[in-house]
């Protein structure tokens, strides 16, 4: 069974390298049919991989399913009737058949976000990971925010997170800073949105989900003091990943903070190298990955004109790019804030980064 599954993935990834070469090809005709096996086996592996890693995929997935008339209605809420949703989103993606655009994907969405650092750390629970990963985040932002301010953190008044997926990212960075900042959640999937207005529901958090195109928000320019974009990157192809940009460039205030958190081209290269089948698997549901090899995360930045560009390293494989738009000089808040312990002082992370594959 492994044998013929690795005979799947080397003749499709091959097929795959071969089609991003020569146009001519009918990708959606021939690609689609070549691709189930594998796609089928790259998801199973990784469900299989998540239960094993100590996730409850199933129960959180159950949740949803037996929620779903209160999901659904959150949906139909916060959806935008009249977004025309860009062609690369409507294809199939990390194993599933509509992408984003399903519900299955939504429901089983806290599951996979669960999934993402579980094995970053040795001896450490997918929950307890997840902690450590999105605080590194928080203690990054805080760090770069003192950096411009002589050594003091305060809060920036207005906070969007763009590509919010279900909401997890957005809860943990609305837990990083006072009460009064106001917190937006954005994301082009009406169905992952209508997961993440019921986590705020349930919790009783007063976060405004918006359906958007990234590309084209309809904000007002100079709307928000901070942007940040989780995980979104590498799933985009170039010319979406430059409209993004650009819009983020245009709805940041003066004096604003863009981050970035995404998997480093540089250690994600050697990290997938340690296992060839979590290569393919990884590959076969990602297809814009090989584009994201190649990107220049930092110079992109530049070229918008940002300024104090810098890059951080997260966690074993994830790295946080910033830029300010202008010559920082923010007008301090009233209410300094107090920095939560880094997770550095628990565990030294520079030294834990080598332990062992993140992709045993």
């Amino acid at each position: 069974m492994i044998f013929m599954i690795l005979i799947n993935l080397a003749v499709c990834h091959g097929f795959q390298l071969f089609m991003t070469k020569n146009s001519n090809w009918n990708k959606n005709t021939n690609w689609n049919q070549l691709q189930f096996s594998i796609k089928e086996n790259a998801r199973n592996w990784f469900v299989k991989r998540a239960i094993r890693s100590g996730i409850p995929w199933n129960e959180l997935y159950e949740e949803n399913v037996n929620n779903y008339d209160i999901i659904e209605k959150s949906k139909e809420k916060i959806e935008n009737k009249n977004i025309q949703y860009p062609e690369y989103y409507l294809k199939p993606f990390h194993g599933y058949d509509a992408g984003n655009m399903n519900w299955k994907a939504a429901q089983e969405a806290e599951g996979a976000t669960l999934s993402i650092s579980s094995r970053y750390w040795k001896g450490v629970s997918p929950i307890e990971a997840q902690e450590w990963m999105r605080n590194n985040v928080t203690q990054n932002v805080y760090k770069y925010i003192k950096g411009l301010n002589d050594g003091i953190l305060y809060s920036p008044r207005k906070i969007i997170d763009v590509g919010c997926s279900v909401g997890i990212s957005t809860e943990y960075l609305q837990d990083a800073f006072p009460k009064e900042t106001k917190i937006f959640g954005l994301d082009l999937s009406p169905y992952f949105l209508g997961v993440a207005d019921f986590r705020a529901c349930q919790q009783n958090r007063n976060i405004q989900y918006i359906h958007a195109n990234a590309e084209k928000t309809n904000f007002d320019s100079l709307s928000f003091d901070l942007i940040i974009c989780n995980f979104v990157f590498h799933e985009l192809p170039e010319q979406a990943a430059n409209s993004i940009l650009k819009e983020m460039y245009r709805i940041l205030n003066k004096n604003g903070i863009l981050a970035i958190v995404d998997i480093d081209p540089d250690y994600l290269d050697t990290m997938l190298n340690q296992n060839i089948f979590r290569k393919w698997a990884f590959e076969s549901t990602e297809p814009h990955i090989y584009n994201y090899y190649l990107r220049n995360t930092q110079e992109m930045m530049q070229n918008l004109g940002l300024r104090h560009i810098t890059k951080a390293r997260n966690d074993p494989l994830n790295s946080i790019w910033f830029g300010v738009k202008g010559d920082y000089n923010y007008i301090k808040s009233k209410n300094p804030l107090n920095l939560i312990d880094s997770r550095e002082n628990d565990m030294d992370m520079q030294k834990n980064f080598e332990l062992r594959s993140i992709f045993i």
